[in-house]
């Protein structure tokens, strides 16, 4: 892959114009590094166990229902690209949440999800200028495909936001981190 190294996973992710459709015409890609092991998106068929009791007989029967797309995406809070990830999280269109298509750049082969929304996501952090990370749990429409390679990007920050001397303001209330 043209400027991979190693193990480690890019994400590029854009927003889609209608759910599940994947990246528009001409998209406008957001780069976001995968975290250690940040990124576990997966095709799962939960099992769904009915109510069979008849009277007093209740017999055990597993039914695979439905599939999900579910997972989630970890990665570091870089200036470029906080904005765009915290809209992600809490901008809605129409009361529901934009949907976004992201592809992985993975030592292996490179992937897109797309329909996926964030369902909960996490600020972390720790003090002593540790980075910031945001964890989005998210849920998808679709499998994943294979699509071509792509360059990892250069950040331009080159050192992602820390937890040090920052205030975080929530509803015009500011609260000291």
């Amino acid at each position: 892959m043209p400027g991979h190294i190693g193990f480690q996973r890019h994400w590029r992710l854009t927003t889609e114009s209608s759910w599940g459709d994947g990246p528009p015409a001409e998209p406008a890609w957001h780069s976001a590094p995968a975290v250690r092991s940040g990124y576990r998106i997966r095709q799962t068929t939960p099992p769904f166990v009915p109510a069979t009791n008849a009277a007093a007989y209740q017999r055990k029967k597993h039914v695979l229902a439905k599939k999900l797309v579910q997972g989630n995406i970890t990665t570091y809070l870089y200036r470029d690209s906080c904005e765009y990830l915290l809209d992600l999280c809490t901008k809605r269109t129409s009361n529901a949440l934009d949907s976004f298509c992201g592809q992985v750049n993975d030592p292996v082969e490179c992937k897109q999800h797309a329909g996926l929304m964030v369902d909960k996501w996490t600020l972390a952090g720790q003090d002593e200028g540790a980075e910031i990370t945001v964890r989005m749990d998210c849920i998808g429409k679709g499998p994943e495909t294979a699509v071509s390679a792509f360059d990892d990007p250069t950040y331009v920050d080159e050192a992602p936001f820390v937890f040090q001397h920052g205030a975080f303001y929530l509803s015009s209330a500011a609260g000291e981190a």
